[in-house]
């Protein structure tokens, strides 16, 4: 594990001193757990409770989250590229049309485990764009529903265009997850890594094809496949800017307004003055050891070579004549890897197990390869080419550490702030969605695979 000198963090908090052989970081965080003092305060919280968890539960359960002033039309995604069935699906320009009402929160107030947990039900959420399909002749049904949901997707369907207008909904999601507490301070509690998920989702969606009539089907495949955590899905892109934001305000204004740390241990002014200052060294402890780990990580290479990859496709339904159209992506590198960072908004909590949580942040992830469109009509062929760059602005990976499996940490690919992306020249737009898809769900994977492989490396006992 990383050798790190601790002791000047946290000295005259714990039962060691600064000369000494500072203990490893989880013997720190779970000793702080088990402290008297820790102990001592989960009894003194148990009277307030109650009270305040219904207080924030009715806050969230009453509030509308488009009644806040945020703008929820700005774009989710350029594009973004997921495999149903037998059609490759671009869907682009996504912008969110509406937020969702809680029903039934349920929430767990935990300061001394400096935790909050949420689990509830969200009503309905839409969502609009265009979309465009890559299929095969020989895919589409003919017919006007489809009969084998698991085989078949609407996508296949004749009456359904290459290309069109689409909104969808989830309905009845279950959004459950926690916040970490990152201190107690004089007058409120501060909120700082939050690590939520959406699930059992309802989902319906519209298709309003340019030149037909629009339909309407039921829909399970919006999120394609999970990939333990190194899928940005469609619900992920949701999330991230808008949903988990509205919450965030919803409960921090709740508890502005009902918690009072001071008033709830007044009568206990100076213990509580120390247990705050154990809390502020702990947090100080776990964020120094997080930066330093990502420090190291940062000595790794910093470039993978991409494999190429092909999109090839024979339907075009103006022109049958058309065999096949193929896109080549090619001599990608990807660059950036040595560029994280730690977001210091996370830290140490427990929950069935004493853990360790953070974000770490690639500041910038660059791509940059070359295109290659080969298009045959009849005997005619044509081949265009272009070189293409691409830039992810804080590609954020929530990584989670627990006491008993240190060196096997959860990794999960969270979002990111921003894609940039650019060709070399006047291009047809469906390149630029296809190619910018394509990237937003393979470089999520690469990084989730590289952290998988030296970050358990890093954490091993005695590593430097």
């Amino acid at each position: 594990m990383l050798s790190l000198n601790l002791g000047f963090l946290i000295s005259g908090v714990f039962s060691w001193t600064a000369s000494a052989q500072a203990p490893p970081i989880q013997k720190i965080v779970t000793d702080y757990f088990k402290s008297l003092s820790v102990q001592f305060f989960r009894l003194t919280w148990g009277f307030h409770k109650i009270p305040i968890e219904n207080a924030i539960q009715l806050a969230i359960s009453t509030s509308n989250f488009t009644k806040l002033d945020r703008d929820i039309n700005e774009k989710l995604a350029v594009a973004y590229v997921i495999e149903d069935r037998q059609v490759k699906v671009i869907f682009k320009d996504f912008e969110q049309i509406s937020l969702p009402l809680c029903k039934e929160p349920v929430v767990q107030f935990l300061p001394t485990s400096n935790i909050l947990t949420i689990k509830t039900t969200l009503d309905t959420m839409s969502v609009s764009g265009n979309y465009s399909l890559l299929r095969n002749r020989d895919d589409i049904l003919f017919q006007t529903n489809i009969t084998d949901p698991i085989k078949n997707s609407v996508f296949q369907l004749v009456h359904v265009d290459e290309s069109g207008k689409l909104a969808f909904w989830l309905k009845d999601c279950t959004l459950s997850g926690f916040y970490i507490i990152t201190m107690l301070n004089r007058d409120s509690i501060k909120l700082g890594y939050d690590y939520f998920n959406l699930s059992n989702c309802i989902y319906n969606i519209q298709i309003n094809n340019f030149n037909s009539n629009e339909s309407v089907f039921d829909y399970d495949n919006l999120d394609g496949e999970d990939d333990a955590g190194s899928v940005l899905s469609v619900s992920g892109l949701m999330l991230m800017p808008l949903l988990i934001e509205e919450l965030t305000a919803l409960v921090e204004t709740a508890m502005l307004s009902f918690v009072n740390a001071s008033t709830i241990f007044d009568s206990m002014k100076t213990k509580f003055h120390i247990y705050r200052n154990k809390q502020k060294m702990l947090f100080l402890a776990t964020a120094h050891y997080m930066s330093e780990l990502i420090r190291s990580l940062n000595n790794n290479q910093s470039e993978i070579n991409m494999e190429e990859y092909t999109f090839l496709w024979d339907e075009d339904q103006k022109h049958m004549d058309q065999p096949e159209t193929v896109v080549q992506l090619t001599e990608m590198v990807l660059r950036g890897l040595n560029s994280m960072y730690s977001a210091q908004r996370g830290g140490p909590f427990k929950m069935d197990k004493v853990m360790i949580a953070e974000e770490i942040r690639f500041s910038s992830l660059q791509v940059r390869g070359s295109v290659y469109v080969t298009s045959e009509r009849l005997y005619n062929v044509s081949v265009e080419s272009f070189v293409f760059a691409t830039e992810i602005i804080d590609l954020v990976v929530a990584v989670h550490l627990e006491e008993d499996h240190w060196d096997k940490p959860l990794i999960k690919v969270k979002g990111l702030r921003r894609m940039a992306f650019a060709l070399s020249t006047i291009k047809p737009v469906f390149v630029e969605h296809l190619v910018g898809g394509y990237l937003l769900n393979e470089v999520p994977k690469l990084v989730h695979a590289y952290l998988t492989t030296i970050l358990p490396e890093a954490l091993q006992p005695n590593n430097t």
